[in-house]
C-alpha cells in the first residue's frame, strides 16, 4: 500500500511523468501484497468473532499477531490464544476455559497482550500476559466491571494511554462505562450511560457498544433495540461521547433512527484522526417483521458521516440486501474502505471489498483487484473485522479476521467454524 517511487532525470516527457506519479499515487490496495491465512478450525456454538463491536485481532511493532478462538458448548466454552509468529506460523496457546461470549484482546505500551473475559456465573475478568511472548503465562489483574456482582454481557472494550475501557449490559439491561489502570484490581464505580428494562414484547437496550478515540475524545457507538430476545431486531444507532477523562461530560446523539420491526444495526466506526470525522457502517431498511410502512429506507448496507455533537448526519448506501461489514480509513490516501460479507447469517455469503475515495458518497468494488482468485474457497464467511486503533494495535494496513462456517454442524451439535486472518 506504500509504493515509493524514485523518477530520475530520464527525457520521458513530462506530462507522461506526471501521469505516472498520479497512477501511483491513486494506485488503491491490490492483490499482490494480499495474505489470507487459516488460523485454526474450531466446533462451537456461535462464532468465535461474534460481536464486531471489540477487538478480537492486535498486532505489534514487530510485527506479530494475535487473536483468539471459541470452542465448545454454550455457555461454557474455552477461549485460546492464536499467535502469527515473525516467522509467519499460527501456534496455539493457553486456553482460558468456562467463558460465555468471545473473548477480547487489547495491547499495552509494554506490548503485553491483555485479554478481557465474561461468564454467565462469574465477574468478568482480566489477565495480562506475564511475558513480551503473549501466548503461554497470565496472570488474572482483575475480577468485575464496576457493578456490585461484576457480570456483564454484550461486553465492548478499547485501551487508550494505557487505560482499559469497557462497556457492557447488566441483567436489568442497563448500559453502563467502566475503566481503569492497566494493573489496578478494581474498575471504576459502574457509569449508567444508557437505560433499559425488560418487557414481554421484548427487552429495551442499547447494545454491541465499540469505542474509537481521538486526540481528545472518547466516542462509543451502540445499536438500540426495542424487541431483545423475541424478535432481536435493531432500529437506532446511537452515538455516546465525552472529553478523555471525564465521564461526567459524556452527550449521546442520535445517528440513525429505522423503523419498528425493520433491522438496522451498527457494525463498525472509525474516526478520522486529522478532523473527528466520524463513519459509521450499519444497516438499514431491512424489514424483519411485523407491517410494513409506506417509504422505508432501502434496504441495505451503509455508512453515515458527520461529527460529534452537530446532529448533521448524512446517509451513504454501500450496496442493496443485507450482510456484515468493517471500515478501513486510509488517511493517507483519503481513501475508505469497506470489507463486507454479503448475504444473511444462514445464506451463502460473499466475501467483496468496496472502496470510496469521497467520503463514503460513492462506493466502486475493487474485490478484484484485492482477492486474489487463489485464495481458499469459502463456504460462509461472516463476523467479519478489520484492525483498529482501540485495540493498543501497531499497524499501516488493513488486517482481518473472519470466520467461515460450515454449513452443517457436527455430531455434538455444534457449528464448524474456519477462522481466517486476511492482511493486505
Amino acid at each position: 500500500m506504500n509504493s515509493k517511487v524514485q523518477i530520475e532525470r530520464s527525457g520521458l516527457p513530462g506530462i507522461l511523468i506526471l501521469l505516472i506519479i498520479i497512477s501511483i499515487i491513486n494506485c488503491s490496495i491490490d492483490a499482490t501484497e494480499t495474505k489470507m491465512e487459516k488460523v485454526t478450525s474450531v466446533a462451537t456454538w456461535a462464532s468465535p468473532y461474534w460481536g464486531y463491536h471489540t477487538p478480537k485481532i492486535v498486532r505489534n511493532n514487530l510485527g506479530e499477531l494475535w487473536t483468539i478462538s471459541m470452542a465448545g458448548k454454550y455457555p461454557g466454552a474455552d477461549m485460546q490464544i492464536h499467535k502469527r509468529t515473525i516467522a509467519g506460523q499460527w501456534v496455539a496457546g493457553k486456553i482460558f476455559s468456562g467463558y460465555y461470549q468471545p473473548g477480547m484482546l487489547l495491547l499495552d505500551s509494554e506490548g503485553r497482550l491483555n485479554i478481557i473475559l465474561n461468564s454467565q456465573e462469574k465477574p468478568e475478568e482480566h489477565w495480562r500476559s506475564l511475558d513480551s511472548e503473549n501466548l503461554n503465562q497470565f496472570a488474572l489483574i482483575a475480577k468485575g466491571n464496576g457493578v456490585p456482582d461484576g457480570r456483564g454481557w454484550y461486553v465492548g472494550t478499547a485501551i487508550d494511554n494505557d487505560v482499559l475501557y469497557q462497556t457492557y449490559v447488566t441483567l436489568d439491561y442497563t448500559s453502563y462505562l467502566s475503566t481503569k489502570g492497566l494493573t489496578d484490581t478494581v474498575w471504576s464505580p459502574a457509569q449508567e450511560i444508557h437505560d433499559g428494562y425488560a418487557h414481554k414484547l421484548g427487552n429495551h437496550s442499547l447494545l454491541y457498544s465499540g469505542f474509537e478515540f481521538s486526540k481528545s475524545n472518547v466516542f462509543i457507538c451502540g445499536s438500540y433495540s426495542r424487541d431483545g430476545s423475541v424478535h432481536n431486531t435493531y432500529e437506532e444507532i446511537i452515538l455516546k461521547y465525552y472529553p478523555i477523562g471525564q465521564p461526567d461530560k459524556l452527550l449521546s446523539e442520535t445517528i440513525f433512527k429505522g423503523d419498528s420491526g425493520y433491522y438496522s444495526f451498527g457494525y463498525d466506526m472509525v474516526v478520522d484522526s486529522r478532523n473527528e470525522e466520524i463513519y459509521v457502517a450499519h444497516s438499514a431498511g431491512i424489514h424483519s417483521y411485523g407491517p410494513t410502512i409506506d417509504d422505508p429506507v432501502e434496504a441495505g448496507l451503509y455508512v453515515s458521516v458527520g461529527k460529534a455533537g452537530t446532529g448533521d448526519w448524512t446517509l451513504n448506501k454501500i450496496m442493496d440486501g443485507s450482510g456484515s461489514l468493517a471500515l478501513y480509513l486510509d488517511e493517507s490516501k483519503n481513501a475508505l474502505y469497506a470489507f463486507i460479507t454479503s448475504g444473511g447469517w444462514f445464506d451463502r455469503n460473499i466475501l467483496q471489498v468496496k472502496e470510496s475515495l469521497d467520503k463514503g458518497k460513492t462506493w466502486k468494488d475493487v474485490s478484484e483487484t484485492i482477492l486474489t482468485p487463489d485464495m481458499p474457497t469459502l463456504e460462509h464467511p461472516y463476523f467479519i473485522q478489520v484492525i483498529s486503533p482501540k485495540s493498543g494495535s501497531v499497524f499501516d494496513k488493513p488486517i482481518l479476521v473472519f470466520s467461515n462456517m460450515s454449513d452443517k454442524k457436527n455430531a455434538d451439535s455444534l457449528y464448524v467454524f474456519d477462522l481466517y486472518c486476511l492482511e493486505l
